[in-house]
C-alpha cells in the first residue's frame, strides 16, 4: 500500500515536471519566434525631418501597446523606419529596401503625397498593403481600392475633404471675400490650392494672386511684398515645414503685413509659439486632420498618454503622431485579424475592419480604402490656439 503511494505520488511529480518542461518548451519557442516586421518611410532629415519624427513616435506607441500584451500570434513587433527625405525618388528606394530587403508585410507611407504616390505602383505590383496616415492628395483616395489600387489604403482625411469646411468657415463666419496663395510647387501645395479654390470660386470670393515656390523654400520676401501690394482679406498657405512657416511670419512682420493666414500648416509648431503669443498671427485659421483640443472619444488620455511619453507639453507635431497611431492600429489589427503574415490575408482583412478611433469616431474603408474621420477647424484667438469646432467628412 505504501509502495503504491509513493508510486502514484511519483507519477504526479513526473506528470507535472512533464508539464512544466512542456510549457517552458512553448514559451521557449515563443520567445525565438522571428518577429513580425512592419516598416514606415518618412523624412527623418531634411526640412521635412520635425514631421517624421513623430510619425515615427505615433507607430511606435501603436506598437507597444501590442508587444506589451504579447505582441501578435505570439510573436513581437518589429518597426523598421527609412529615411525618404520627403523626395519621391528616396522614398521609392525605401520602399523597396522595405519590402524586398527586410521583407515586412505591411507598410506606412510618407508624411508627403508626393512620395506617396511615387511608391503606391511599387506596392500595386509586390502586393503589400499601404497604410496612408498623414498625405493628404485626393489622388491618393482616387487612385486606390476600385480606383485602381487595392493594396493602399488611405487613413487620414484628404485636402477636399478638409478644405470645403474650411472654406465655408472662413468666408460665412469671417466674411472673407478675397485671397491670394502662395503653396509649394509639389501635389501638397497645388492640391490645398486647389481645394480652397474649388469652393470659393463658384461662392464669390476673388483670387487675387496665386504663386508656388520649391519644396523647403524659406525666402518668401518677394512674394510677400505683391501679396502686401493687392491687400487680400486672407493669405491661403499650402506651405509644409515649421522653419517655412515661422520664414513667412518673421518676413511678414518685417514689412509690416497684418494680413490672416489660411489653408493647411500646422498651428501647433514651437517654431512659431512666439509669434502666436505675441498677436503676429490673430485671426489666422486653419483645418487639421486631428487636434489634440478636442475633448471627445477618449482623446483626452491619448493627449496626456503622448505627453507623459515625450516628456513635453508644446513643440508636438499633433495630428502626425496621431494618425500614424491610427494608422497603425488598424495594420495591426488586419494582422491579428488575418492570424498570418501573408500580405494578401492581411489586405483582405483591412478591408473589413470596423474600429472605433481614439476620437470617438467609427470608421471603415469605402471602396476607395478611404476613411471619414472628422476635420478639425482651428485657429487663433487672443494670442492663443482654440478650436472652432469639427466636421465629419
Amino acid at each position: 500500500m505504501m509502495r503504491g503511494r509513493i508510486y502514484l505520488k511519483g507519477s504526479i511529480l513526473l506528470a507535472m515536471a512533464t508539464l512544466f518542461l512542456v510549457g517552458m518548451s512553448a514559451l521557449f519557442s515563443i520567445a525565438q519566434a522571428p518577429p513580425i516586421k512592419i516598416g514606415t518611410f518618412t523624412p527623418l532629415s531634411g526640412h521635412a525631418a520635425y514631421y517624421g519624427e513623430h510619425i515615427v513616435i505615433g507607430a511606435k506607441l501603436a506598437i507597444d501597446e501590442v508587444n506589451e500584451k504579447g505582441g501578435i500570434m505570439g510573436r513581437k513587433v518589429e518597426f523598421i523606419a527609412e529615411d525618404d527625405k520627403n523626395i519621391p525618388a528616396e522614398a521609392v528606394s525605401a520602399a523597396e529596401k522595405l519590402i524586398t530587403k527586410d521583407q515586412v508585410v505591411a507598410l506606412s507611407a510618407s508624411m508627403g503625397s508626393s512620395p506617396v504616390l511615387a511608391v503606391m505602383p511599387k506596392v500595386n505590383d509586390a502586393k503589400v498593403p499601404m497604410f496612408v496616415q498623414t498625405a493628404t492628395s485626393v489622388l491618393i483616395t482616387q487612385q486606390s481600392g476600385i480606383g485602381g489600387n487595392p493594396w493602399t489604403f488611405k487613413c487620414n482625411p484628404n485636402d477636399p475633404m478638409m478644405l470645403t469646411a474650411l472654406a465655408k468657415f472662413i468666408v460665412e463666419k469671417r466674411s472673407v471675400k478675397s485671397i491670394s496663395f502662395i503653396g509649394e510647387d509639389t501635389d501638397f501645395g497645388r492640391g490645398i490650392v486647389k481645394g480652397l479654390k474649388d469652393w470659393m470660386v463658384p461662392n464669390g470670393v476673388k483670387i487675387l494672386s496665386e504663386d508656388y515656390v520649391k519644396a523647403g523654400e524659406t525666402e518668401f520676401t518677394p512674394l510677400l511684398t505683391k501679396v502686401k501690394g493687392l491687400k487680400p482679406d486672407v493669405l491661403g498657405l499650402g506651405v509644409v515645414g515649421p522653419t517655412q512657416i515661422q520664414s513667412l511670419v518673421k518676413q511678414m512682420l518685417e514689412l509690416g503685413m497684418k494680413i490672416p493666414l489660411t489653408g493647411r500648416y500646422d498651428i501647433t509648431a514651437k517654431q512659431i509659439a512666439d509669434y502666436i503669443a505675441g498677436g503676429a498671427m490673430e485671426g489666422s485659421t486653419c483645418v487639421e486632420p486631428y487636434s489634440h483640443l478636442y475633448e471627445g472619444g477618449r482623446n483626452a488620455q491619448f493627449v496626456q498618454m503622448v505627453k507623459q511619453k515625450l516628456g513635453r507639453e508644446t513643440g508636438i507635431y499633433w495630428w502626425g503622431v496621431y494618425w500614424s497611431y491610427e494608422a497603425t492600429r488598424v495594420m495591426l489589427e488586419a494582422i491579428k485579424r488575418a492570424g498570418s503574415t501573408d500580405r494578401n490575408a492581411i489586405r483582405e482583412e483591412a478591408k473589413k475592419v470596423e474600429m472605433d478611433l481614439i476620437t470617438g469616431v467609427k470608421v471603415k474603408f469605402d471602396d476607395h480604402n478611404q476613411w471619414h474621420p472628422l476635420a478639425f477647424i482651428t485657429g487663433i484667438k487672443d494670442g492663443k490656439i482654440v478650436l472652432f469646432g469639427t466636421v465629419q467628412t
